[in-house]
């Protein structure tokens, strides 16, 4: 063993590279043969995409995958089959950076359909890290592989993830296009499983442009759906987005129970990004109902999983709702330096709807700060951009709230 990475590095460079390419194929047999040999190859599922079966090398597959690339191209099918293992394993660790990589570098030694399911993964990955730019593009080529192979039901999953990226970037049009070309096609190939979410995804667009009577009605569609297919996940997600509709509405307790619901389906299955997403809603329904101790706590314990699985874009919609919480207080600084935080995460990210949200929030503030000036440069601009995405009703709701904050400091209307 060496004390020191550099002595490590220097030996192993003294090595002549056909010498390391036999010494690394060494090594694979080697850790490969201690961990109960090679598992079976998981073939691609025409609707399904690839199945996952747990065996004794899971724990080592990343590294039985790099002695691979390493070892030279004798070693390429199996380095290709421990990448696949080792993404969906960092994918059920929520280790999204190191999965996405996975992803990629399958992608890169793949082809047909099996190099676009790499990419819709990837895809789905840059989303939950904050990069919906990224996560089109790879979406985008994941559908022109699945199309080119045939794979008409994963194609229509690619589109879904990359609805739900062109949606974040705020082209809500174009989203809603994807979407209900997604769910005809799913029910005429009567891949029932896939237009549940399908529709669950455009019920979200309804939502956002307004049209929260069709958002509710897609959204119990979607559930009887994913009830008759056994989906827990899309359960979960659809009673999730199903509370949000109700809350809306002023159906608090039909939302919390929906919430509830959700949260123990989430639990169940493991997907940290929508059980943060439904603590988050769950302490809006404990602000709205006057709760605000438990709003302000289950707001912290949200931000703290979004934080730790490096959900970025639920990180950031959780800011923005502390930082409107802390203004309803009537802590105004503390409301603006929270502000800046989601909005910085907003720009970074590129959530055009959230970042309009939450300039137009925020200029509220700015306003009982007496900072005027900056209160209608924000307004300006997140008036802007609400209007791009088509929010129309959050546009509305904050136009309401900027007519009390300029009434209530004396100044002229802003908006």
């Amino acid at each position: 063993m060496f004390r020191h990475a550099l002595l490590r590095d220097a030996a192993y460079h003294l090595h002549m590279p056909a010498d390391r390419e036999r010494l690394h194929g060494l090594a694979f047999a080697a850790l490969e043969a201690l961990f109960g040999g090679r598992p079976r190859d998981l073939a691609l599922d025409a609707q399904e995409g690839f199945p996952e079966m747990a065996h004794a090398t899971d724990v080592v597959a990343g590294d039985l995958a790099e002695h691979a690339r390493r070892a030279g191209e004798a070693f390429a099918a199996a380095r290709r089959a421990y990448l696949l293992r080792a993404a969906q394993i960092a994918v059920r660790r929520f280790q999204i950076a190191d999965a996405e990589r996975l992803w990629l570098d399958l992608a890169a030694l793949s082809a047909g359909a099996e190099r676009g399911e790499s990419l819709r993964m990837a895809g789905a990955l840059a989303e939950l890290a904050g990069r919906p730019r990224d996560a089109a593009r790879f979406c985008e080529n994941a559908a022109a592989a699945f199309r080119e192979a045939g794979s008409r039901s994963l194609e229509g999953r690619a589109l879904g993830n990359l609805a739900s990226a062109k949606s974040a970037l705020g082209e809500v049009a174009e989203a809603e296009r994807i979407l209900e070309a997604a769910v005809a096609g799913f029910r005429a190939s009567g891949n029932r499983r896939d237009e549940g979410i399908a529709l669950g995804n455009l019920a979200e667009v309804y939502m956002e442009t307004g049209r929260p009577e069709r958002a509710e009605q897609s959204h119990e569609e979607a559930l009887v759906i994913h009830r008759e297919t056994g989906n827990l996940h899309s359960q979960g997600v659809a009673l999730g987005n199903l509370a949000v509709v109700h809350a809306r509405a002023g159906r608090h307790a039909v939302a919390t129970k929906c919430l509830e619901q959700a949260l123990s389906l989430h639990r169940l299955t493991g997907d940290r990004k929508f059980e943060s997403k439904a603590v988050g809603d769950l302490a809006g329904i404990y602000w709205l109902t006057g709760r605000l101790d438990d709003a302000t706590r289950t707001y912290e314990a949200a931000l703290l999983l979004a934080r730790e699985y490096g959900l970025r874009q639920i990180e950031a919609m959780v800011l923005g709702n502390i930082a409107s919480l802390h203004a309803a207080q009537h802590r105004f600084d503390l409301a603006s330096a929270t502000f800046e935080r989601a909005l910085t995460l907003d720009r970074q990210a590129g959530y055009r709807r959230f970042e309009g949200l939450h300039r137009c929030t925020y200029a509220a503030v700015l306003v009982e700060l007496n900072r005027v000036d900056e209160a209608r440069a924000h307004w300006s601009e997140g008036a802007s951009l609400l209007r791009q995405v088509g929010d129309t009703a959050e546009l509305a709701r904050c136009e309401a709230s900027m007519r009390d904050a300029c009434a209530k400091a004396g100044v002229e209307a802003i908006g």
